[in-house]
C-alpha cells in the first residue's frame, strides 16, 4: 500500500558518511578536488565542510532538520575544484519511503550528473527524530536496563581477584 510517514515525526536526523568515485575536475594530471555535501530538506539546506584532493572523500557529519515525514531528502555533491561551484551528481530520497518506523536507513546512493551519467556513490543515513527522542546533555537520563549496573557510593568498585 502507499508508504506512510513514521507517526508523530519531528525531523530526520541525516548523516553524510562518505562518498567515493567521484569524478575528476578534468584537467591537469594532479586529482585537485574541493568535494562538499548539500543536503536540502523543504526549503532548509546544510552543508558539509570541503575535503581537498580526496577521491572518496569522508565527512561523517549529522545535520537535523524538521519533518513532517512528507517530504524527500535531496543530497547535491559540488566540487569547488570545478570551474564553478558545480553540482556534480545528486540524490533524492523520499522520507515516507524509508520505513525510519522501523528502523534507521543507511545504504549507498548512487549520484547522478545533470546528463543521466554517474558521478559516483555517496553513503548516508537517516535517523528519525521524534518529540522528547533525545534527552538533553544537561539533565542525566534514568539508568536503562541495558546500561551497566553503577556501583553504589558506599560500596568502593574492587578489581576482580585473579
Amino acid at each position: 500500500g502507499p508508504s506512510r510517514p513514521p507517526v508523530g515525526l519531528k525531523g530526520v536526523l541525516v548523516t553524510v558518511i562518505e562518498a567515493e568515485q567521484i569524478p575528476e575536475a578534468d584537467w591537469g594530471k594532479q586529482n585537485n578536488s574541493d568535494a562538499f555535501t548539500e543536503v536540502q530538506v523543504g526549503q532548509k539546506k546544510q552543508r558539509t565542510r570541503s575535503v581537498k584532493d580526496e577521491p572518496d572523500p569522508e565527512w561523517d557529519e549529522r545535520f537535523a532538520f524538521a519533518s513532517t515525514g512528507t517530504d524527500a531528502i535531496v543530497f547535491r555533491l559540488f566540487d569547488k575544484a570545478f570551474l564553478k561551484d558545480d553540482c556534480v551528481g545528486s540524490a533524492q530520497l523520499e522520507i515516507p519511503r524509508l520505513g525510519l518506523e522501523r528502523e534507521p536507513f543507511e545504504d549507498w546512493l548512487p549520484l547522478v550528473d545533470k546528463k543521466g551519467g554517474c558521478a559516483g556513490n555517496l553513503l548516508v543515513s537517516v535517523e528519525p527524530d521524534f518529540p522528547g527522542m533525545f534527552v538533553p546533555a544537561s539533565t542525566k537520563p534514568e539508568p536503562s536496563p541495558s546500561s551497566p549496573p553503577v556501583p553504589k557510593p558506599d560500596q568502593p568498585s574492587v578489581p576482580a581477584q585473579p
